[in-house]
């Protein structure tokens, strides 16, 4: 699940340079020295905060699909992105359970202007 800024932004690697995006992750993640998320435990919670530094989005959420109707949360860069997919697991329903049938990103909330309607195209 992608949580989309109020404003739109350009990726780092826009304004950087020749740096690709796989690099600009690899110093995101490496700079994460918060001891809230040292634990080996806490790995996707430190991968969602790495993809907000990176991407141009508020909000970052992982979870697995382990059976077509089993899906775990397992990490988030921050509270809202807790609660939200903490919410889509209870209501089964929302853009991370979209984007895992579609195979597609989901921005989240959806911009109505776009023709996929929130579903990543090369418009969005």
């Amino acid at each position: 699940m992608l949580l989309r800024h109020g404003a739109a932004r350009m990726l780092p690697s826009e304004y950087r340079g020749a740096v690709g995006i796989t690099e600009e992750f690899r110093t995101a993640y490496a700079q994460l020295r918060e001891r809230a998320v040292a634990g080996p435990e806490l790995l996707p919670t430190r991968l969602a905060k790495a993809c907000t530094r990176v991407l141009p989005i508020a909000g970052a959420g992982i979870s697995m699909f382990t059976a077509p109707t089993m899906r775990i949360p397992i990490g988030a860069n921050d509270d809202t992105a807790t609660i939200a997919e903490r919410l889509q697991f209870t209501v089964a329903q929302g853009p991370c359970i979209d984007a895992h049938h579609t195979g597609q990103r989901v921005w989240w909330p959806p911009n109505p202007s776009s023709p996929s309607g929130g579903r990543s195209s090369t418009t969005d």
